[in-house]
């Protein structure tokens, strides 16, 4: 212990420190730097398989709009002006059945085959692209 003592100086010390403090910084510098952003992830990277349960809330989507049309056999949810479709989905109603389900331009459509009574329910996930 002598040894050290003898060896410690103002000088060591504080290249010591500025060592420690440079390291620690360059440490903290590679952390932030490896955050991922918006313009790092690739087009189809994100799946709902790779998103954590509760990470995507009603809250965080506000900028999404549900549109829903009613209709008999065919019926297309559209997308209001200044919002670009997403992704849509169709459902028989009154015991008829679903045929097609399917993007059309900025809408959804849905084709329902059945007897009377019967009906179908198209919903368009559309994007607000205006402020």
């Amino acid at each position: 212990m002598r040894g050290v003592a003898r060896h410690l100086s103002y000088a060591n010390v504080v290249a010591t420190l500025a060592l420690v403090v440079a390291i620690g910084g360059g440490a903290t510098a590679i952390a932030i730097s490896k955050k991922v952003g918006t313009k790092q992830i690739r087009a189809q990277a994100v799946t709902a398989n790779k998103i954590a349960d509760s990470n995507v809330t009603a809250a965080k989507l506000a900028g999404i709009d549900v549109v829903q049309k009613d209709g008999l056999a065919f019926s297309d949810a559209v997308c209001p002006a200044g919002e670009r479709l997403l992704s849509g989905g169709a459902r028989a109603t009154g015991g008829g059945t679903l045929v097609a389900s399917y993007p059309s331009g900025n809408a959804w459509s849905g084709i329902q085959a059945g007897g009377f009574g019967t009906g179908i329910s198209v919903y368009a996930l559309c994007l607000r692209t205006t402020p």
